[in-house]
């Protein structure tokens, strides 16, 4: 806990990845990136679901970040993001199983958990998913809440960069994996 909160204060760094700047997010609500970003991540689930769940982000009464969990559409809600408190790793692998289905991904990631109590963290959970995705042409990007929860989706690599533009540009904290690795200073993440 105290790590992130030390994270939380210190200076933010350099993005050395390469692919995607580090982009300041904005004090404000941009509704027509917000209605950009909801398409091109929900775009997997077809046209119209895409659009009605734009408008359901778009007249929620909650901030953009929680009205994207989609609890209330349809008969049973939707679900396009990993949601999970920091130390709930166990709940990453059926969140990631709906994420799939939703794609039309039959074969399902699961988390061979470290032997050692101490790794069995979000953080290498996380990693372990980024890892398997990379072969089904996804990538994991994040989004920040500036909570004590990890928020997580997947777009095709080839989209990673807009989604993370259009998130940034919505006021969304959307960063890709490996500067969300940086900004939990975890080592995976130093180049070299």
């Amino acid at each position: 806990m105290l790590n992130r909160l030390f994270r939380f204060l210190a200076p933010p760094a350099a993005s050395p990845s390469g692919d995607e700047e580090q982009q300041p997010v904005p004090d404000h609500r941009n509704d027509a990136a917000l209605a950009d970003f909801v398409r091109l991540i929900t775009r997997h689930l077809g046209e119209q679901t895409a659009e009605a769940l734009v408008q359901e982000v778009l007249t929620s009464d909650e901030e953009p970040l929680y009205a994207l969990r989609f609890e209330n559409y349809g008969d049973g809600g939707i679900r396009v993001i990993i949601d999970v408190d920091w130390k709930a790793y166990d709940e990453i692998d059926w969140q990631a199983d709906v994420l799939l289905a939703g794609r039309g991904i039959e074969e399902r990631w699961q988390w061979e958990m470290p032997e050692d109590r101490r790794q069995r963290t979000v953080i290498n959970a996380l990693k372990s998913l980024e890892r398997w995705l990379q072969p089904h042409g996804l990538a994991l990007l994040h989004i920040d809440s500036g909570g004590d929860d990890y928020q997580a989706f997947f777009v095709e690599r080839d989209l990673a960069g807009k989604a993370i533009e259009l998130g940034v540009a919505a006021g969304l904290a959307v960063c890709s994996h490996r500067d969300f690795l940086i900004r939990q200073q975890d080592e995976d993440a130093q180049p070299g």
